[in-house]
């Protein structure tokens, strides 16, 4: 008897039906396990693409996040949320285009995640920075060889914003 296999090719695989759901399912839990967990996600505007930004990070303290992403950094609080009050934090956090998922839950991310985030006015944020006088953190800002100028803020928990300017030349 004659089996009737229902598929179809993603690039040169042909994946059988249940074969590409637990591919996909795999895939998920990779990127959630990934050490770098960001993306870009893009919306259309009216004369241009906005870009959003959108990372998990994982947290361990909530009281030194919340000084290090709301008071240094100047982020807003959009949302938190616990099952029951001494369980862990789970918030978001905004900043212009950015949003942050900060996570106490284990296995939620990986800590020492990076997120690069496109910026054109690094000098002005780079000195809002300094006059804060931080004692955790002073970043500086890196003229790099690939032609643009680059700001790496990291949080207690080892996570790296990395606001990056393209150099005018």
């Amino acid at each position: 008897m004659n089996k009737i296999y229902h598929g179809f090719i993603v690039g040169s695989i042909f994946f059988l039906y249940d074969e590409y759901k637990l591919f996909i399912k795999n895939l998920e839990w990779f990127y959630n396990k990934c050490r770098c967990a960001w993306f870009i996600s893009y919306s259309r505007g009216r004369d241009q693409d906005v870009k959003k930004y959108r990372a998990y990070f994982e947290i361990f303290d909530e009281n030194k996040a919340r000084e290090f992403y709301l008071g240094y950094l100047g982020f807003q609080l959009d949302w938190e949320h616990r099952f029951e009050q001494d369980m862990p934090l789970y918030m978001q956090i905004s900043l212009d285009s950015i949003v942050i998922h900060l996570s106490e839950h284990h296995g939620d991310c990986t800590p020492g995640a990076a997120l690069r985030v496109e910026t054109d006015n690094l000098d002005t944020f780079h000195g809002a920075l300094r006059q804060k006088e931080y004692k955790n953190a002073r970043p500086g800002i890196e003229e790099t060889p690939w032609q643009s100028r680059e700001m790496t803020v990291t949080d207690p928990f080892g996570n790296r914003i990395i606001f990056v300017e393209a150099s005018a030349e």
